[in-house]
C-alpha cells in the first residue's frame, strides 16, 4: 500500500522527466527506487520477524509450516518494489509494448518453473520459481528503461507493430 501511494505521488514527475528525454527519467527512477527499497525493507523486517505470529493469528497454528516460505518470499519485496517503480517509469517512457512482452516472458518462466520444481521440491519449488521470476522481471524492466529516451533533437520513431510485415 505504501509503495502504491508513493507511485501515484511520483508519476507526474516521471512523466515530466520522460517528456524531457535524455537520462533524466533513469536518474529520477533510481532516486525514487531507493526510497521504495527502504520502505520494502521495513516490510521485510516486519514479515521476517513477525511471520510466525501473523500466520498463527490469521490462519491458526496448523499453518506453521508456511512461515519459512513466507519469510523467503518476503526477501523479494524490495526487488518487487523496485520493479513496480521501473514498470511505472517504462510506461511514462511509452514502452508499454515492451513491458507487455516482458510480462508474457516472465509469466511463462514462472509457469514452467512451477511445473518443473513443485513436483520435486513442493512449496519451496514454488518459492524458487517465484523468486527467479521476480528477479527476471526487475532486470528486464531495468533493461527496457535503460534504452535511450528521445531528445528534442532525436524524437521517437514509431515502433512497428508485431503484425507489420514490412
Amino acid at each position: 500500500l505504501l509503495e502504491n501511494i508513493l507511485y501515484s505521488t511520483v508519476m507526474p514527475s516521471l512523466a515530466a522527466a520522460a517528456g524531457r528525454g535524455g537520462r533524466g527519467l533513469w536518474q529520477l527512477t533510481i532516486k525514487i527506487s531507493a526510497v521504495v527499497t527502504v520502505v520494502a525493507i521495513l516490510e521485510v523486517l516486519v514479515l521476517v520477524f513477525g511471520a510466525s505470529f501473523l500466520i498463527a493469528l490469521i490462519y491458526g497454528p496448523e499453518f506453521g509450516a508456511s512461515v519459512l516460505p513466507m519469510q523467503l518470499l518476503a526477501l523479494a519485496l524490495p526487488v518487487t518494489a523496485v520493479a513496480g517503480m521501473l514498470r511505472s517509469a517504462c510506461y511514462c517512457a511509452d514502452r508499454a509494448g515492451q513491458v507487455t512482452r516482458l510480462a508474457l516472458l516472465v509469466g511463462s518462466v514462472n509457469l514452467i518453473g512451477n511445473a518443473a520444481l513443485i513436483p520435486f521440491f513442493g512449496i519451496y519449488g514454488a518459492v524458487i520459481a517465484s523468486l527467479s521470476s521476480i528477479i527476471l522481471w526487475a532486470l528486464g524492466l531495468a533493461r527496457i528503461l535503460a534504452l535511450p529516451l528521445p531528445t528534442p533533437s532525436a524524437p521517437f520513431t514509431e515502433e512497428p507493430d508485431a503484425g507489420d510485415l514490412g
